[in-house]
C-alpha cells in the first residue's frame, strides 16, 4: 500500500528563510514604478539618477544616514543613533511627562487600526473612527447610531 515510500528520495528540509534582499534590477523597477504618471516623463534621466542613490543606500544598508551621538542618558552615550529615533523617544518623553501631570485635563489615546474607513469604504464610518471624530464623553452605553452621526456631512 504505501511503496512509494520506501522508493521515494528523502526530502531534505528547508532551513531558514530566503534572502529577502532584492537585485538592483528588481529594487529599481519597484522603486520607478511609483512614477509611472505620465506627468514624471520630462524627470525619467532624474528619475533613473535618484533610483542609483536609492539603490546605494539601499544595498550598503543605510537606514540610519543620520546620527549623532546618543548622548547622556544612554548606555553608550558615544553610539551613533539616528537623528528620527532621538526626536520620537524625545516626543514619547514629552507626552509621558504631560501624562503624568496631575493637574492637566484627563486623556484617554484611541488608536483606530481599522483598515476600512470612510476614505476606503464609501459612506462608511467604524465606531472608533466616530470616537476619535466625536468631541463628547463615551461610555459604554452610547449608541452606535450616535457615534455614527458624527461621521456624516
Amino acid at each position: 500500500m504505501f511503496d512509494w515510500l520506501k522508493t521515494a528520495k528523502t526530502t531534505q528540509p528547508r532551513k531558514g528563510m530566503p534572502s529577502p534582499e532584492l537585485d538592483e534590477a528588481e529594487f529599481k523597477r519597484r522603486f520607478l514604478s511609483q512614477f509611472e504618471d505620465p506627468c514624471f516623463e520630462p524627470l525619467a534621466g532624474d528619475l533613473v539618477r535618484v533610483s542609483g542613490a536609492a539603490w546605494d543606500a539601499y544595498i550598503n544598508a543605510r537606514k540610519a544616514p543620520r546620527t549623532r551621538k546618543a548622548g547622556a542618558g544612554y548606555d553608550d552615550p558615544d553610539y551613533e543613533l539616528s537623528i528620527d529615533w532621538i526626536a520620537a523617544a524625545a516626543a514619547i518623553a514629552e507626552a509621558s511627562r504631560r501624562h503624568a501631570d496631575a493637574a492637566a485635563p484627563t486623556r484617554i489615546l484611541l488608536v483606530n487600526a481599522s483598515s476600512r474607513s470612510e476614505h476606503t469604504v464609501r459612506g462608511k464610518c467604524r465606531r472608533a473612527s466616530g470616537l476619535l471624530r466625536s468631541r463628547r464623553p463615551y461610555s459604554p452605553n452610547t449608541r452606535p447610531s450616535s457615534i455614527f452621526s458624527t461621521c456624516r456631512g
